[in-house]
């Protein structure tokens, strides 16, 4: 009997861990992968390490093809494509970005559309719930369904996803990256809805700004000159993209000037989706030949994204009889969206205009599900949203869809709030062509009809060309609106209420060939107030003046001096108001230890670099006197949304109004003024840095707030963590917040044989295992550069290996 029990025994363990092995027991562990999977001699991770066979000569056959593609692999892993015309060339793109990088393809994929708790449980529910509310899908659906009218004429985009799905048709389980072993993540086929949600990924980080709740709030809960006080509409320094010497005479506008909006005195208390973090945007900025050293323009780009591993960024080159073009693309979209070819060199930042507004609903029926619009009840529709979580039964969310679009948010009171965003729009033009056809554009004229497909996220295309020619135009689709329309929540039962019409793209905003010489945007207003249209939304104020004023501060710059504007880590914010909290410091005793931490502040260079102790000391001093000044916002946040003000117009207060009630702390008894919060500020920096040095023996800057790279699955083995960087989000080079900053920088100087440099954080390859994984990290980080090369011919590229992709 004891025999058979321990034979039972036996065989339940062995079952049992057959079962673990193969991932048959999710449900039980959820968080243990299927180590079958993984440890597997023949097709485990084993099988994921670099091998010199990856690298080998190889010749494959297709039927995809008009004539042969030959891809040159050179020594940094970048492909280098040849082809006969445009549409082989996108199937070749889609190949070589689904070898180095299908993984990451597949991941944002799910990120997008709400479906990670499939393969990484429920840690990541609310967040596919937030994906799905957000009408990421129904986003997507539409955007098939407005591409798929221009495919006769535009098919390249096809082409791509075909040679995506040929790379995925060729593997077997031990082919498959090691994230897919760890996780269990199945490949999908690529459709175009899969490209439409790369789109729509970056759209949501780049134009998914709307504080309507919180500014209603706001205004609804303080009074009206602390709100104005507060909450400037801008700051009175603005220095815009477009300079001033443009002037806009169109000659009907689309829409009349408004009163404007007068908001609500409703409160709304509802969880907002969370903001892109700070310092996300870009620099980009180009000097006529009259400013450059060689005597031709010089073209820099320099996008802020948040950094993961592998990059955002895959490098590449394209070649055809007609063009020959190298740059950088995000792997999922089509062409390439920073570079230069033979004749010009372009890039973007982004716009920052809001375009997501939020309505409330009024509910006709106690089911909300008929609601009253300009005076009838209208039907909303159901969708039920079925999320797969690994180890759990499905979920079943519903989203209400409105005419203004899905309800993404319930107050605690009831209320319901539809969301309008313009990339839920059903696309008029092929949005996907635009990196396709810009990258082959000869001149300004070319590049302007040849972007003029695009809709969202709005960027500021930037421009320069080998005839001379500097200029950047703000591209995109954008709601014409009356003043202050789609600053606060709106009511839902009118239509009219909606955007009335668009703004016509000729009366967009653009510059070609300024007097001043250069081109430039860092993510602030786009316009002057004499602008004739509306627009807010998320601007930066410290970047761009900046730029401007190095750019305006010498005859002649050199490719050294552009990358030294790329690297710097200059603090206009603390230029501006380091003096007055030095003036209020000097006036007082101290105590020995803090006379030695205020000469480290007095003796700073105002510049984050990485061994500085002065950026340390102000960051901490600024941060407590901004959270001792608005202790009242902070206290609204507590319990309802709020925004906070902006650092600039913290600064213009303390410069301009110090005795402002904003600077009395409301949980004490005394009357606080500015000096008070100054000082009491500063002794907090001392205090907590004291702290600091006793457990980590440094507050150098680099060592206060190290640079993050996660990996996109956040597997800690993967990822580039606690690196010690010189920047700021304020500073151009804007290494920041968490992970945060500089993902490509380029510069290209536009002479007759092309000049070109560029890095971004990361390597080519997708495999953690592979030496091309974390390439050019290091070098990045000391803002150093690759040598990007102009070739013509495959001869050209000094190869690491070639793949022939002949015609069946």
């Amino acid at each position: 009997m004891i025999h058979f029990l321990r034979f039972l025994l036996s065989l339940l363990v062995t079952v049992l861990v057959i079962m673990l092995f193969n991932g048959q027991l999710s449900s039980v562990f959820p968080s243990v992968p299927a180590l079958g999977h993984i440890l597997n001699p023949s097709t485990g991770v084993w099988v994921n390490g670099e091998k010199d066979i990856h690298f080998k000569d190889q010749t494959l056959t297709f039927d995809s093809l008009d004539s042969e593609v030959i891809i040159v692999y050179d020594q940094r892993m970048v492909p280098h494509i040849f082809a006969s015309n445009t549409g082989d060339a996108m199937f070749a793109q889609g190949y070589v970005e689904a070898k180095d990088r299908l993984f990451q393809l597949q991941f944002i994929n799910r990120f997008a559309s709400g479906r990670l708790s499939e393969i990484l449980g429920d840690r990541v529910l609310n967040l596919d719930m937030q994906q799905r509310r957000k009408g990421m899908n129904y986003a997507v659906e539409n955007s098939e369904l407005g591409w798929s009218k221009h495919f006769d004429k535009n098919p390249e985009v096809l082409q791509y996803m075909k040679g995506i799905n040929t790379y995925f048709s060729s593997l077997n389980q031990k082919d498959l990256p090691v994230e897919f072993k760890l996780t269990g993540m199945p490949v999908e086929e690529w459709t175009i809805q899969h490209s439409a949600r790369v789109f729509k990924w970056m759209s949501d980080v780049l134009s998914g700004y709307g504080k309507d709740i919180e500014f209603t709030n706001l205004k609804a809960m303080l009074d009206e000159d602390m709100y104005h006080t507060l909450y400037p509409e801008k700051p009175q320094n603005v220095d815009p993209v477009i300079p001033s010497e443009v002037v806009y005479q169109f000659e009907e506008l689309v829409i009349e000037e408004g009163m404007g909006w007068s908001g609500t005195d409703k409160t709304y208390n509802a969880t907002s989706f969370p903001s892109s973090p700070k310092g996300t945007g870009s620099n980009n900025w180009a000097i006529a030949s009259t400013l450059s050293s060689s005597g031709a323009p010089i073209y820099c780009s320099d996008p802020h994204l948040t950094l993961t591993l592998p990059s955002v960024w895959y490098e590449i080159g394209i070649h055809t009889p007609e063009y020959n073009v190298y740059g950088v693309t995000i792997p999922g979209m089509p062409g390439v969206m920073m570079g230069f070819n033979d004749s010009i060199a372009w890039g973007e930042t982004n716009v920052g205009w809001d375009i997501k507004d939020f309505f409330e609903i009024k509910w006709l029926d106690k089911k909300n599900l008929i609601y009253e619009l300009d005076g009838k009840e209208t039907k909303a529709d159901v969708r039920l949203e079925t999320i797969k979580v690994k180890g759990r039964a499905d979920v079943i969310d519903t989203v209400i869809y409105t005419y203004w679009g899905p309800i993404a948010h319930t107050t605690t009171d009831g209320k319901d709030l539809a969301m309008r965003w313009l990339p839920h729009d059903v696309p008029e033009s092929p949005e996907y062509m635009t990196f396709v056809a810009g990258m082959q554009a000869r001149n300004y004229d070319e590049y302007l009809q040849n972007t003029s497909h695009y809709l969202a996220p709005a960027q500021n295309f930037g421009f320069a060309s080998k005839n001379g020619d500097i200029a950047l135009r703000v591209n995109g689709k954008f709601p014409a609106k009356t003043f202050l329309d789609g600053k606060y929540i709106k009511d839902g039962s009118i239509s009219s209420n909606d955007w009335e019409n668009f703004i016509p793209r000729i009366q967009v905003p653009q510059v070609l060939n300024p007097k001043r010489g250069f081109i430039s945007s860092a993510n602030q207003r786009s316009t002057d107030d004499t602008y004739p249209y509306y627009y807010n939304g998320k601007f930066e104020h410290y970047r761009n003046r900046t730029l401007n004023e190095a750019l305006s501060g010498k005859d002649v710059f050199t490719i050294d001096d552009m990358k030294a504007l790329q690297f710097s880590s200059f603090s206009k914010k603390a230029e501006e108001s380091l003096p007055l909290i030095l003036s209020i410091l000097n006036d007082q005793n101290w105590d020995d230890d803090k006379v030695e931490y205020l000469q480290t502040l007095k003796n700073w260079d105002l510049s984050y670099k990485v061994d500085s102790e002065g950026a340390s000391i102000y960051e901490i001093t600024f941060h407590h006197i901004y959270n001792k000044t608005f202790d009242e916002i902070l206290a609204l946040k507590d319990s309802i949304p709020v925004v906070m003000p902006e650092d600039w117009a913290l600064i213009d207060i303390m410069i301009h109004n110090p005795e402002h009630n904003i600077f009395n702390v409301i949980n004490t008894d005394d009357k606080e003024t500015l000096k008070d919060i100054v000082i009491s500020s500063f002794i907090a920096t001392v205090d907590s840095l004291s702290n600091v040095v006793s457990k980590f023996k440094s507050i150098q800057w680099g060592q206060l707030r190290p640079l993050q790279i996660h990996h996109l699955a956040r597997i800690p083995s993967f990822s580039s963590l606690d690196m010690p960087l010189a920047g700021h989000t304020d500073a151009l080079n804007a290494t920041g917040y968490a992970s945060n900053g500089p993902s490509w920088r380029m510069i290209v100087s536009l002479e007759e044989n092309t000049k070109a440099w560029g890095i971004f954080p990361g390597g080519q390859s997708g495999n953690p295992f592979s030496k091309y994984y974390r390439t050019s990290i290091e070098k990045w980080s000391k803002g150093e550069y690759h040598e990007l090369k102009d070739v013509k011919k495959p001869e050209d590229v000094d190869a690491l290996y070639t793949i022939k992709l002949t015609r069946k």
